[in-house]
């Protein structure tokens, strides 16, 4: 059960609204990052992934591949393949990831 899914769906300021429902150690390492959605991301982007049935940080890497249904990130030194649905994605603020937000725009 995602919690806080149809809030989110109708924000406008989605980063805000999902770091005021996690806890504070997580909203410290998300200081940086912002909410970006699944069509928004791009291979390489470093990225942190919050489950939306509990609202943690579970996973952080960077994106080394995009499928339908899964994306693969390098965490450490090994690959994870999440399901895209199950999660809440923030991107680093970079003026790299502006310039291609623009692009995709």
């Amino acid at each position: 059960m995602n919690i806080i899914d149809n809030l989110v769906n109708q924000s406008k300021n989605k980063t805000k609204l999902i770091t005021s429902f996690i806890r504070f150690k997580d909203k410290e390492k998300l200081k940086n990052y912002y909410y970006s959605p699944i069509d928004k991301l791009h291979i390489y982007d470093k990225i942190y992934c919050l489950s939306k049935s509990t609202l943690e940080i579970q996973y952080y890497g960077i994106i080394v591949a995009i499928n339908l249904k899964k994306i693969s990130l390098l965490s450490k030194n090994y690959t994870i393949h999440l399901d895209k649905e199950e999660y809440y994605y923030f991107k680093k603020l970079t003026k790299y990831n502006i310039f291609y937000d623009l692009l995709d725009s």
